[in-house]
């Protein structure tokens, strides 16, 4: 488990090392914890506290993240009215070729009430 561990680590700072050799304007937590680096480096985090504060938004959001979609699929299986009429707004908002944009995700009612209702109910186990 060490060894996976290790391997991890140091995936993270090779990301974070790249970033930095290779930045881009592209609006994300990483490039903003980097820009902070530059501009305010008293107060920003060092490069071994932001590997670890980056793993720990990794592995949260992983986890919250396909636990709500755990529970809503849960939900619309339950409901195949709810995970049709859902459907049909994924297709004819977003096709079916390619990710979607965030213009798209972000025109996506339907769906994310579905994804607010599945965080209001909980878990679906309890």
């Amino acid at each position: 488990m060490m060894e996976e561990i290790d391997a991890y680590n140091s995936l993270i700072h090779m990301l974070i090392e790249e970033r930095k050799k290779n930045p881009n304007k592209k609006p994300c937590l990483l490039n903003k914890l980097l820009e902070q680096q530059k501009t305010d480096p008293k107060n920003a985090m060092n490069d071994e506290v932001l590997a670890h504060n980056f793993t720990t938004m990794i592995l949260a959001g992983t986890g919250t993240s396909g636990n709500t979609l755990t529970q809503a699929f849960y939900y619309m299986a339950r409901q195949p009215e709810i995970y049709q009429k859902a459907r049909e707004e994924v297709l004819r908002v977003c096709g079916s070729e390619g990710e979607p944009t965030l213009d798209q995700l972000n025109k996506l009612d339907y769906l994310t009430a579905v994804l607010k209702e599945a965080l209001r109910l909980g878990n679906p186990a309890h």
